[in-house]
């Protein structure tokens, strides 16, 4: 009988493990529409609609998909100050000439958001000497629900 309640006890153990890793967990997602083509990292993407989710939860890799899921990027970025203005969600992108690269993005209401390390492409075009701009779209910030396998 022993040897049941420890078997029953283990099984209730790993039924408990097993249903905390597939709970939904809250993860923001920022959205916003360009209507130019940019880089994200080393990736050139067209004019479109996109969203930027977390993956992880100490925040420091992010997917980049259209909306229409036909095209993904992940994204490692490291932790901004948010400029003392950052009362709506934006996301910003340096420009040199006709090439612009996604820069940094930022959720309303926090005193932080997220910049991406410097693209090889982006390293290129600046070894020229051209002057960045830096240009902010609007953007939208919303938590969705995600299952983990």
């Amino acid at each position: 009988m022993r040897r049941y309640s420890i078997l029953a006890i283990a099984l209730l153990i790993m039924t408990m493990v097993c249903a905390r890793e597939t709970s939904a967990q809250v993860d923001n997602q920022t959205e916003f529409t360009a209507s130019f083509e940019f880089y994200a990292g080393n990736t050139k993407l067209p004019a479109g609609k996109y969203v930027l989710s977390s993956t992880n939860d100490d925040l420091t890799v992010w997917e980049l998909r259209s909306s229409d899921g036909k095209v993904a990027v992940m994204l490692e970025v490291h932790d901004v100050e948010a400029p003392a203005d950052a009362a709506k969600s934006s996301v910003v992108f340096r420009k040199y000439e006709n090439k612009a690269f996604l820069y940094q993005f930022f959720e309303a209401g926090n005193t932080s958001g997220f910049e991406l390390n410097t693209s090889k492409p982006e390293q290129r075009v600046a070894k020229s000497g051209a002057a960045p701009t830096k240009h902010a779209l609007a953007a939208t910030t919303s938590k969705a629900s995600k299952k983990t396998p």
